[in-house]
């Protein structure tokens, strides 16, 4: 339903609260935007402390490049930090346009912004939860608009994650979701090229699921086929053990000696856990092949959206704590 604009963001949360157990990410625009979502937030934990050893919301709060913060998004980042809400500061320069051309100095420019996020969080209250963050890619200098597909744009994202490694900070700078390329889809193993390198960013958090048009938009249908493409996708960057259990030189000596590992009980206990090509046909690149032709796995998608909208919705909260922020938000209108 239509809302007055400074509701938005506090009605969004109030939706998400009553629909999903998981975690809600938004942002605020003012301190008192803040603290409104902190207080609705607060009616399900039980209490600002309680939530703020439990937070099950975060904010988005981004520099402005190059290198300068809008007050209002400042502020709100003081309420956020002064009640352990985690920030997340994705920094989204332009390379070429609001940032420096050369990778190398985008990343910098990226890491100065980060850094004085975290200062920002750190006065406001020692220790506060803040995650490293970098939505930045380049820009296509023939238009002026921001190019989600270049192919700098995951060299980016890895340098930023490696930065924000180096200080031992938790990292949001993966940028998941293949967009419009769905439309060339027949099978999930078709998105995967697209979308595995992802897997190899150093990122603890990922945006983009669902996102179409260069970020323009969003779909249902999109939020499902990234969320198939991504659960093989991730496979190909797994971490995998190498110890000598893993290694196992008994069993290449024996099968040095029958020419046979399939037998061998190394085999038998770990090949579902090792191979996924295995246990999931859509995590071969290619073999195997089902018939299939452009726009089929998008089309799939559209029939399981339309079976998911049509499931009866069952509020995650009770009554009264559904009323209790609807009272709540009346109180702001």
């Amino acid at each position: 339903m239509d809302q007055p604009t400074h509701l938005k963001n506090i009605v969004e949360l109030k939706e998400c609260i009553e629909h999903t157990t998981k975690h809600f990410q938004g942002g605020a625009s003012s301190a008192e935007e803040a603290r409104e979502m902190v207080e609705l937030a607060s009616i399900i934990a039980g209490s600002r402390e309680e939530l703020s050893k439990r937070p099950f919301i975060s904010a988005v709060q981004c520099p402005i490049s190059p290198l300068a913060f809008e007050s209002g998004l400042a502020e709100a980042q003081v309420e956020f930090a002064r009640n352990g809400i985690p920030v997340v500061a994705m920094v989204a320069s332009v390379v070429g346009l609001t940032s420096p051309v050369t990778l190398a100095g985008s990343l910098a420019q990226i890491n100065a912004e980060n850094l004085a996020s975290l200062v920002i969080s750190q006065v406001a209250n020692k220790g506060a939860p803040w995650i490293y963050s970098s939505d930045s890619v380049p820009g296509d200098l023939s238009t002026g608009s921001i190019d989600y597909g270049a192919l700098e744009a995951n060299l980016i994202r890895a340098g930023a994650g490696q930065m924000g490694r180096s200080y031992g900070l938790p990292t949001m700078v993966a940028g998941i979701g293949i967009e419009n390329t769905s439309h060339l889809l027949a099978r999930v193993r078709d998105g995967v090229p697209y979308m595995a390198m992802q897997g190899l960013v150093p990122s603890d958090l990922g945006s983009g699921l669902g996102g179409i048009d260069q970020a323009a938009g969003a779909s249902f249908e999109q939020l499902v086929v990234d969320a198939w493409v991504w659960d093989v996708a991730r496979e190909f960057a797994r971490e995998f053990a190498a110890d000598d259990p893993a290694i196992s030189f008994e069993t290449i000596r024996d099968a040095g000696l029958d020419g046979n590992f399939l037998s061998k009980r190394h085999t038998l206990t770990r090949f579902k856990k090792e191979l996924s090509g295995t246990n999931s046909p859509e995590s071969s690149f290619s073999g195997r092949r089902s018939p299939g032709k452009r726009g089929d796995l998008l089309r799939k998608a559209k029939e399981e959206v339309r079976t998911m909208l049509a499931r009866p919705r069952t509020p995650m909260v009770t009554k009264d704590e559904s009323a209790k922020m609807e009272e709540f938000i009346k109180g702001l209108a």
